[in-house]
């Protein structure tokens, strides 16, 4: 229906000019008649401008903006603050309990705690993913953007802790213009599926680097 609006809109422009045309057969002296004749000048054009504002902006293509809506949530591990967000093997923990109250941590509010208590017999070894990225001089001249199992990662990369052991790979596809250089860095935990994901891996087209392969 949308490209059939300016269609709509001349074809309104057309009988109005013809209405208006054929009533200069009457008497010009009819105030009343004149003042009827302006009125529906006036609602003809109207219609059709409010037509032809409706067929612009039907054609432009909308564009939407997702903002991220996360808590500002701190994690305390083993006594420790880790972030505002973690990545872990799970089966290291003994116990994740949440406190939800409003606070106030390195003059920045917060709406709760994670706090993480581990196993005994295992020793995490934590680095922020801004650390991660300079350990592998994956910054240099570019701009990172970084995934963690396929999710973009939307909050500061100091922010961001990582157990290093629990990295099984990361892979880097660089994106190369006249004006910039990007990385885009996708890290992915030692899971059983990203072990056996990486067995069956077939890259089509783009330049994508094994950067870094733990324990394969």
């Amino acid at each position: 229906m949308m490209p059939f609006l300016p269609d709509l809109f001349a074809t309104s422009l057309f009988y109005c000019i013809h209405y208006i045309k054929n009533s200069c057969y009457f008497s010009d002296e009819d105030v009343n008649y004149r003042m009827m004749r302006k009125f529906w000048l006036i609602c003809f054009l109207s219609i059709c401008s409010l037509i032809f504002v409706q067929a612009q902006d039907n054609l432009r293509v909308k564009v939407f903006y997702q903002k991220s809506n996360k808590q500002n949530v701190l994690f305390v591990v083993d006594g420790e603050n880790c972030g505002k967000q973690l990545l872990v093997d799970p089966v290291n923990l003994k116990s994740v309990n949440v406190e939800k109250n409003d606070f106030t941590y390195l003059e920045e509010k917060y709406t709760g705690k994670v706090i993480i208590e581990t196993l005994d017999t295992v020793q995490l070894q934590f680095i922020t993913l801004e650390n991660l990225l300079k350990k592998y001089d994956l910054w240099g001249d570019y701009t990172c953007i970084v995934k963690v199992d396929d999710t973009f990662i939307d909050i500061a990369y100091s922010d961001y802790y990582i157990d290093e052991n629990y990295v099984y790979r990361i892979w880097v596809q660089e994106i190369e213009n006249r004006n910039n250089k990007v990385r885009v860095v996708s890290i992915y935990p030692k899971t059983a599926e990203n072990i056996s994901k990486a067995k069956e891996i077939r890259i089509r087209g783009g330049k994508n680097i094994p950067f870094c392969n733990k324990n394969q």
